[in-house]
Formats: structure tokens, C-alpha cells, sequence
């Protein structure tokens, strides 16, 4: 069976709202291709949540089946990016990967792939936790942690933790592209 996900839209206005809806109807098609079908067929909620702050830009919230989103920033890559990673949490919704370095280093992997090949021009040095060129002086067993926020709230390593998480699952699509559509396919089957 093939799920699928649908996406509205609330809080948008129309133009933002053609905006989103244009990345996701482009990018849907990439990321079916790179990360398989969805656990789930859901209609998604892209909710524009202007009390979201900092890099990351959105967050997903399976319970809800909601992309809730940052305003715009008026940078259609970043906002792109963003919107990607939050679709490609919702293709696994309730049952994302509760391991940060996997669900978000795999989301953050992927959607960089997918905006690469959504917009050329797309570069990753310039996104704020791109570590690629640094993995091997960076890999470090004293920089792990199973989550990127502690519960002592020590935010400091968060954005290590994020580079370092995208830029393993980045090696890992470099020698078995298929690896995520693969994986989802049989941890959706278990």
C-alpha cells in the first residue's frame, strides 16, 4: 500500500500560502523518492506559529499531524529547508525515531539532498549547522549524546549535535543512496 500526505494550510496569507504549497507539491515527489512512501495517509497541517523562534524555524507535532511553522523570513531557501525537514517528520509522524541523531540527523540529511535538487542554487555551507567539512575533527565520543537537548536544558552542544547527527546520515546517503527509502520500508513492516 501507498500512503500519502495531503497538506493544508492555516494562519497563512495567500501568497505565503502559495509559497509553502509550491515547495511542498515540488518536493513531495523528492523526497517519496528518497525516503519511500509514508508510514501513514494523513492530511498535514502546515500552521504558521508566529511564537517559533531561533534557526530551526518549525517544529512537527505528530499528535496533531502539524508542521507548525516560523513566519516566512523571506529567505526561500532556508524557508524551503525548513519546510522540507518538517514534511519529511510528518512521512513518519507518531512513529518518529525518538533518537535525535537519527530522526533529526536523517530529516536534516535528507532535506538537504531534496532542496538541492529543488533549487540548484541551494547551498549548504551556508546553513547554520552544515559540520561536513569538519565530521572527522568533530567525531568524538565526548560530543554524543542520545538527545540534542538535555534535560539540564544545556543548549550549548545543540548545534554541534545537529551538525554532527546530518553530517554522518549526509556519509551514509553518499554510499547507499537508498538507505532511508530502505530503512522506512522495513521499520514501517516492523
Amino acid at each position: 500500500v501507498q500512503n500519502e500526505l495531503t497538506f493544508s494550510f492555516t494562519g497563512w496569507d495567500s501568497g505565503d500560502e502559495a509559497l509553502l504549497r509550491g515547495w511542498l507539491e515540488q518536493a513531495y515527489p523528492l523526497a517519496k523518492a528518497l525516503y519511500g512512501s509514508p508510514a501513514f495517509n494523513l492530511t498535514v497541517e502546515v500552521v504558521r506559529d508566529p511564537s517559533i523562534t531561533g534557526l530551526l524555524g518549525g517544529v512537527y507535532v505528530p499528535a496533531a499531524h502539524q508542521m507548525r511553522m516560523a513566519p516566512l523570513t523571506g529567505n526561500q531557501q532556508q524557508d524551503e529547508f525548513v519546510a522540507v525537514q518538517l514534511m519529511l517528520h510528518a512521512f513518519r509522524d507518531s512513529l518518529m525515531l525518538y533518537y535525535d541523531a537519527w530522526e533529526k540527523g536523517m530529516v536534516r540529511a535528507a532535506a538537504q539532498v531534496i532542496t538541492k535538487q529543488m533549487d540548484p542554487t541551494f547551498d549548504p555551507l551556508y546553513e547554520p549547522f552544515y559540520l561536513v567539512p569538519l565530521y572527522d575533527l568533530l567525531n568524538q565520543e565526548a560530543l554524543a549524546n542520545a538527545v540534542f537537548a538535555p534535560q539540564s536544558e544545556y543548549q550549548a552542544m545543540f548545534p554541534w549535535r545537529v551538525g554532527m547527527a546530518a553530517g554522518v546520515w549526509l556519509k551514509v546517503l553518499i554510499e547507499y543512496p537508498n538507505f532511508c527509502r530502505d530503512f522506512n520500508s522495513a521499520y514501517y513492516a516492523a
